[in-house]
Parts: structure tokens; C-alpha cells; sequence
């Protein structure tokens, strides 16, 4: 709950996004260990790449309404 909180306050989410953001299960996406990931890697001399990465998967049936409009930009930009 604490990730959700923080990320809803850093993000500026509407409640649409935060939900669209716990259903998606975007905490266990995060992938949120870097020192494992580092570890795991740090022997590793050849270089990496990925070969296919599927983005819809991630992308819910019902986009509208999940990400701001144009003029919620706007008035974020202008607001900074």
C-alpha cells in the first residue's frame, strides 16, 4: 500500500491510473530489487539484449480513461 501511496503522490495519478496500476500489478512488475539483479549479472562479460519484448501484455483491455489527456498535461507542465 505504502508503494501505491508514494507512487500515486510522486506521479500525480488520477484514481483511474491508480487502479489501472493495481490491477495490472505494476508492484511485482517494478522488478523494485536492483543489488540481486546486480549480483546476478556482475560475472556475466557478454553483453545483453533483449530479442522481443510483448508491451500489450502489460496494457489493459480498456485504455481510455487510464492515461491523462492532453490538457491534463498541459496544466501539469504548466504548473511545474
Amino acid at each position: 500500500a505504502l508503494f501505491f501511496a508514494r507512487q500515486t503522490v510522486e506521479n500525480g495519478w488520477s484514481r483511474s491510473s491508480l487502479l489501472n496500476a493495481l490491477s495490472s500489478d505494476l508492484y511485482e512488475r517494478q522488478g523494485k530489487d536492483k543489488v540481486q539483479a546486480q549480483y546476478a549479472l556482475e560475472s556475466s562479460t557478454q553483453p545483453i539484449s533483449i530479442s522481443e519484448y510483448e508491451l500489450e501484455k502489460f496494457y489493459p483491455e480498456k485504455v481510455e480513461g487510464t492515461m491523462p489527456t492532453i490538457e491534463e498535461l498541459e496544466q501539469r507542465l504548466s504548473s511545474l
